[in-house]
């Protein structure tokens, strides 16, 4: 994020769920990027209250 906003990009939204992650910019030419992290257990375990 800090090199994308170095090279001429805009900051945008971030969201921290604890298990996931996430952060958002703007490119110089106007187009969105948005990068984020899921925990691998957390993914392997599905939604919370699915059943089997």
């Amino acid at each position: 994020m800090n090199r994308a906003v170095a090279a001429g990009g805009k900051e945008g939204r971030s969201e921290d769920h604890g298990f996931m992650y996430g952060r958002a910019f703007d490119d110089p030419d106007g187009h969105t990027w948005e990068i984020m992290w899921m925990d691998p257990a957390a993914a392997a375990g599905g939604p919370e209250g699915a059943e089997d």
